[in-house]
């Protein structure tokens, strides 16, 4: 059963659980009759069955006092009749609300027994109720300690800039104030962890590429926070100290709220600050020997290394992997589009109907004669989130900017549900070893979503769709999506 495997390799790395023992069991009551119920397990994990039974005789001096249990109807607010996922050994204390459970009976003459069982016993393997509760429980333990929202100050000092919130309402302003697409960035938490993804194209979606769409499974070891709207020009200026873009005219009312492009793996010389080099990040250094070392920036003046240092959120803020990408833009959707709609057609120069409220390209952005020193905001990328969100609430998931992730772009290797990649990072390179066919192997990285430039379906406006980014120092690194069409945003991938 998924569920039980779930757990089972979350709580042990060995898989084998010890049979767990209940012992020391008290029952006590207050003058208000609230029941509390102490008990030692020898083992844990372990799954916990509780019964309150009552003496029909009323005497405990016969050998066979007569214990019958209450009813289940009558532990309704006590969990433990359905089972309890323990998961520590020790003592413990359960409470038990006895006046409104079980109201107008005496507790003095009951007793509370309690059962132990091992996380793999055969007798709870298909107990779906049980295993649905315990996933709830555990996400709800998640969100207490990793709220559903991160909101990172650019203009104060580290160890005061990050606040969490737990919902999109709780967010000073709302989200649709330009301090979040200014001064602050606000991150959407990805609930992902234990739960596997059926990612790609099937065949005959339109614009699917067969040989990079091909439809694989991802299981995620990890939730990880997502930046909301793709990093802009006026944040990316708070981080960096220049502005790379190429779509950068007028007030900074206007400009400052559009995504930042033109941006690349590698350094180009800013055309507007001579000499001023602008790095992403290290471009090598995925994948990595370890999880840890894959997250590795070495380079000071690079965005990423300048972010966490500004931040503090550590080594494993950085561009998503393009399986955090695409799962979150599709947000459930098993479609083309995070709305459930599929595309009629593969050609972006003309006016597609499911894009056209969901996404900045190229039919609605004036790309067919592009205008970078546009001054209102009316020609080529827009202010981000200008469009609707998809439904766990990130915008500009398609269109606007092609987003960098951290993977090579390669040809991708088909997978089924029972042998999913484990927290995918990506293919190793199209052209094999760098160590066997030299540095040249690894010129490309995955930029997803398309961007205002895209004319194709192929590399473009759908979850699974994805186009080859050069990191080497060129004016025009990607000849698919045009000039000034890569973006980024931001992921932290939560470990603890």
């Amino acid at each position: 059963m998924k569920r039980l495997w779930i757990l089972v390799a979350m709580l042990s790395s060995s898989g084998v659980f010890a049979v767990p023992d209940v012992s020391e069991v008290t029952m006590s009551q207050n003058g208000r009759r609230i029941t509390t119920i102490e008990y030692r397990l020898s083992e844990a994990p372990a799954i916990l069955t509780v019964d309150i039974q009552t003496n029909v005789t009323g005497s405990l001096d016969q050998a066979d006092p007569g214990w019958v249990s209450i009813g289940v109807e009558n532990l309704a607010n006590l969990s433990g009749h359905a089972g309890i996922l323990v998961r520590s050994p020790g003592v413990h204390r359960i409470v038990w609300d006895a006046p409104a459970a079980w109201p107008g009976h005496k507790t003095k003459g009951a007793r509370a027994v309690l059962t132990a069982w091992p996380i793999n016993a055969e007798a709870w393997a298909a107990n779906t109720e049980f295993w649905d509760r315990v996933a709830a429980e555990e996400e709800e333990l998640r969100l207490q300690a990793h709220p559903l929202y991160m909101v990172v100050d650019l203009e104060a000092a580290p160890g005061a800039n990050v606040t969490y919130y737990t919902a999109e309402s709780e967010l000073p302003g709302g989200i649709d104030s330009d301090v979040y697409r200014t001064t602050k960035m606000v991150f959407r938490k990805i609930q992902a962890y234990g739960k596997t993804a059926k990612l790609g194209a099937p065949g005959g979606q339109v614009g699917r590429r067969d040989n990079s769409e091909l439809e694989h499974y991802v299981r995620f070891s990890h939730d990880y926070y997502l930046g909301v709207f793709e990093v802009t020009q006026k944040q990316y200026s708070l981080v960096f100290g220049s502005n790379p873009s190429l779509v950068a005219k007028g007030d900074e009312s206007v400009w400052g709220t559009r995504p930042v492009e033109n941006v690349h793996f590698t350094y180009w010389n800013d055309p507007a600050n001579a000499g001023q080099k602008h790095h992403l990040r290290d471009p090598d250094t995925w994948p990595g020997e370890s999880e840890a070392a894959g997250h590795t920036v070495a380079l000071e003046s690079s965005f990423i290394y300048k972010f966490r240092a500004h931040t503090g959120l550590g080594l494993y803020l950085d561009l998503p992997t393009f399986a955090q990408w695409e799962y979150a833009a599709r947000a459930g959707s098993a479609a083309a589009l995070y709305t459930g709609a599929e595309l009629a057609s593969d050609d972006l120069t003309q006016e597609q109907t499911e894009l056209n409220g969901i996404a900045r390209y190229y039919a609605n952005s004036g790309a067919a004669e592009p205008n970078l020193d546009d001054e209102t905001g009316t020609v080529a990328t827009a202010r981000v989130g200008s469009y609707a969100p998809n439904a766990w609430g990130l915008y500009d998931m398609y269109g606007n900017v092609a987003e960098l992730c951290l993977d090579y772009w390669s040809t991708m290797t088909a997978s089924t549900a029972d042998a999913p990649t484990v927290d995918d990072r990506g293919p190793v390179g199209y052209s094999g070893n760098p160590a066997s066919v030299g540095a040249g192997a690894y010129n490309c990285h995955v930029a997803a979503g398309g961007s205002w430039r895209s004319a194709s379906a192929k590399v473009a406006c759908r979850s699974s769709a994805h186009a080859a980014a050069k990191f080497e120092n060129s004016v025009n690194p990607l000849a698919d999506l045009g000039k000034g069409a890569q973006g980024f945003r931001l992921a932290l991938t939560i470990v603890d």
